[in-house]
């Protein structure tokens, strides 16, 4: 009884050691820049090689934080608010009238009607001449998968931290579990017993024997949580 409830526990509620979802979400993560970080008061310009224009934005990751350690009986928020964290910079080619709009050759649009992430940002910003911004953009959010150069080295390197550092910790943390609520488990039922024992003999029935009280699945699992939280 004490075993199936131990299991059935774990499996709802195990500990997990996961040192290498960092690596991979350096590998790769949802990613989104802003245009409303274009101002005319932060000395902003738009690169231009007299045909495509482009400028340069702060890369978000976006989503929840990568968890390191997952506790067992904790139960993942729900409604929390996405977070954003700085991961460099990027540079998208904008549409001509957006660009006019932003060095105040045209009235609008103030924002564009799409941004294309280029992968030779470092050079295009070289080999370009610069325009100052001197309008605000308004708001546009343009998103996408980020895949890091290094993903292939980074994938592999994540498989090799789980199976070396993430599965033996998790296992060693569950068999801790295990062990401390067995204990802690097998203490509450003797004590039930002794007092069930106390009971029985205090009642003048001598001539019976102690059996143990009944006891099922249920019992034995909400004992666990309560013991364990």
């Amino acid at each position: 009884m004490i075993a199936g409830a131990l299991t059935g526990s774990l499996l709802l509620n195990s500990c997990y050691f996961n040192s290498a979802g960092h690596i991979f979400d350096k590998a790769s993560y949802q990613a989104s820049s802003f245009t409303r970080e274009l101002r005319s008061n932060n000395n902003q310009v738009v690169y231009t090689d007299g045909s495509d224009y482009y400028v340069e934005l702060t890369r978000y990751r976006i989503g929840e934080p990568v968890v390191t350690q997952y506790n067992a009986f904790s139960q993942k928020e729900t409604g929390s608010e996405e977070k954003l964290q700085e991961r460099g910079t990027d540079v998208f080619r904008i549409p001509s009238d957006f660009a006019m709009y932003l060095t105040r050759q045209a009235k609008g649009p103030d924002v564009p009607a799409e941004m294309t992430l280029v992968q030779n940002g470092a050079a295009i910003k070289s080999s370009c001449s610069t325009l100052p911004i001197v309008r605000d953009a308004g708001k546009y959010a343009e998103v996408w998968q980020h895949r890091s150069s290094a993903a292939p080295w980074l994938y592999a390197a994540g498989v090799l931290d789980w199976l070396c550092v993430d599965l033996p910790i998790t296992c060693v943390e569950n068999a801790l579990l295990i062990t401390g609520c067995a204990a802690a488990i097998g203490g509450e039922m003797q004590s039930r017993a002794n007092s069930y024992s106390s009971g029985s003999s205090s009642s003048g029935d001598g001539g019976s024997s102690y059996s143990p009280p009944p006891a099922n699945m249920k019992f034995a699992v909400s004992t666990i949580h309560r013991v364990c939280n």
